[in-house]
């Protein structure tokens, strides 16, 4: 178990076990902030997320600058 890890509701889940474990999903009016090192593939991690997230709600928002 991990100690972290939210007893709520999930929210919507990342398509990724370990992840989903970890962070319990994203849930509404939550800011998910992801960063890294340049070309270590966020843009792609993040719309992989926004797909599969598109697949359970109605609409997902992808936003990048």
């Amino acid at each position: 178990e991990i100690p972290y890890a939210s007893k709520k509701e999930p929210g919507v889940y990342f398509g990724l076990p370990t992840l989903n474990r970890i962070v319990q999903g994203l849930r509404p009016k939550q800011l998910a902030i992801i960063a890294a090192r340049p070309s270590i593939g966020k843009t792609d991690f993040c719309l992989s997320v926004a797909l599969h997230a598109s697949k359970k709600r109605p609409a997902a928002r992808f936003l990048t600058t």
